[in-house]
């Protein structure tokens, strides 16, 4: 069967319709907006609307990271004068007699007996707090070398210290002391 020959109506309408698509294209091509400067500015304003109401909050997004410090600050005045390190200590003589002291109530000696002890008494429960005691140069013996023991009575008194002096060769021996107590 031979091919068959469009007529030339066909011919004629498909190159009308070539045409009119293939100038369609050009004028669009021709009047495409790219920027809104090719608007006119009231017709723009007419397109824009009127604002609606806002909605709601979002989420908080993530902390930032953490500034550089500051520069130091001046310097603050100075402050008053502050409390003692300790209001609790004595310097007791060798034979049990207080020379000079702060929050002691009394002492007891065991002088002239054989063992030297002394219990001092504060003003104070001194059970658990820090005792710190030095042999001194109040009296007789004062230069020579000697040692110095300290313990709690106990609940005897939970307000006192004991205290035993030795000499050089760990011998009792009635000293001249200095005691603290830190609580």
């Amino acid at each position: 069967m031979p091919p068959h020959r469009p007529s030339s109506a066909t011919v004629l309408s498909a190159l009308a319709l070539f045409f009119a698509l293939g100038g369609t294209a050009i004028a669009a091509r021709h009047y495409l907006i790219t920027s809104t400067s090719q608007i006119k500015p009231s017709v723009l304003k007419q397109l824009q609307g009127h604002a609606g109401t806002n909605g709601a909050t979002g989420v908080a997004g993530p902390q930032g990271p953490t500034g550089a410090p500051g520069p130091t600050g001046t310097a603050g005045s100075p402050g008053g004068q502050g409390p003692p390190a300790t209001a609790l200590w004595a310097n007791v003589t060798s034979t049990g007699t207080l020379a000079t002291s702060s929050g002691v109530t009394g002492i007891v000696s065991s002088y002239p007996l054989s063992t030297a002890s002394y219990e001092i008494t504060f003003n104070q429960n001194v059970s658990q707090c820090a005792h710190t005691a030095t042999l001194s140069t109040l009296a007789y013996g004062a230069n020579e070398p000697g040692q110095i023991a300290l313990a709690n009575p106990g609940n005897r008194n939970p307000n006192a210290v004991e205290v035993f002096t030795y000499n050089a060769s760990g011998a009792s021996q009635y000293r001249s002391f200095s005691i603290a107590v830190f609580c």
